[in-house]
């Protein structure tokens, strides 16, 4: 099954105390066994180096842990999909979907490979 991940589902795995960790690890289990394909845009590897980042200056995490869950991460090895060309859509698919502007690329890219 194809499954588009966005950074906010994928970091709670490395995250005990958020909500939705044990999901997030089930989808994790899952990806590992082949069972579940998953893709992202390609600015989730941003998105993902922020929150890391955000939570190592909230003290969450040391900087070591910081770069862990960055290599853990990295090593997933997810594919990611360019969305340049979305630029030209991304008001619409705001107000299709209603969604905020960081979350339709993740929307639209799951409309596109048939999710």
């Amino acid at each position: 099954m194809q499954t588009v991940i966005d950074a906010s589902a994928l970091l709670k795995a490395y995250f005990p105390d958020e909500e939705g960790f044990e999901k997030a690890k089930e989808v994790l289990f899952l990806y590992s066994l082949g069972e579940l394909n998953l893709f992202a845009p390609s600015l989730i590897d941003y998105e993902i180096s922020n929150a890391i980042f955000v939570a190592y200056k909230r003290k969450r995490i040391s900087f070591d842990e910081a770069k862990e869950i960055q290599q853990k991460i990295v090593n997933l090895d997810i594919e990611r999909y360019d969305l340049n060309f979305l630029k030209t859509h991304l008001l619409d698919a705001c107000k299709r979907f209603n969604f905020s502007a960081g979350k339709s690329p993740s929307v639209r890219e799951g409309m596109r490979g048939g999710c």
